[in-house]
């Protein structure tokens, strides 16, 4: 489990990199998609922070998606 974890928050920190140096751009307009809004304030988000909130987020969405999915197949 720490490898994974390890491993993922590798591939975060990559790509946050390669938005932050413009390699990778937001498909979102106007750049107002959550990781631009906070590489805009790299004096409150850390690289760190940024990785915690991003897989908060992404963590969030699975389990919600595992509910409903659950409570579908149920009834």
């Amino acid at each position: 489990m720490k490898d994974n974890c390890l491993h993922a928050r590798a591939w975060l920190q990559e790509y946050i990199e390669n938005r932050r140096t413009g390699k990778r751009k937001s498909s979102v307009a106007e750049n107002t998609d959550i990781l631009s809004l906070m590489l805009a304030r790299p004096d409150v988000f850390t690289d760190d922070v940024i990785i915690d909130e991003l897989l908060g987020f992404f963590g969030a969405a699975t389990e919600t998606t595992h509910n409903v999915m659950k409570t579908t197949l149920t009834y």
